[in-house]
């Protein structure tokens, strides 16, 4: 089975789950180190522009590249979550990426990153939670 095949059979199975990391054949595909068929199977879902699956897709994806050095793609994926502005995903993909942007010595980027998450109000990153 292809790479391709692989990754939209995890697409398929995904598809019907409310969380990526549910999908067993993803797992696989990572724990394999089939990285690229775990990237393909993320895009997938982050392109549907599911309200669900894409901005957890898009957080995924971000640590998948994070752990691989690719700190652009992982930055860009990081922010696709943000963006998406899902009320789980957007402040734990500002988590990420404040970390990431920290670890490269981006201050004041990690700093803005951190801000945002809490100011998303969500109850793990928030001193003030529900509060926007």
């Amino acid at each position: 089975m292809s790479l391709e095949d692989l990754a939209a059979l995890a697409w398929s199975a995904a598809s019907s789950r409310t969380h990526v990391r549910a999908c067993p054949h993803l797992v696989l595909l990572k724990d394999q180190g089939e990285v690229e068929g775990a990237r393909a199977a993320y895009q997938q879902a982050i392109d549907s522009g599911h309200h669900e699956r894409a901005p957890i897709a898009a957080l995924e994806l971000g640590d998948l590249l994070k752990k691989q050095g690719e700190v652009e793609g992982a930055r860009a994926a990081y922010q696709q979550a943000i963006d998406s502005g899902h009320h789980e995903r957007a402040p734990m993909a500002a988590v990420g990426l404040a970390l990431m942007l920290e670890e490269q010595g981006e201050v004041e980027g990690a700093r803005a990153a951190f801000q945002q998450a809490i100011d998303s109000g969500h109850h793990d990153w928030s001193p003030e939670p529900g509060k926007r």
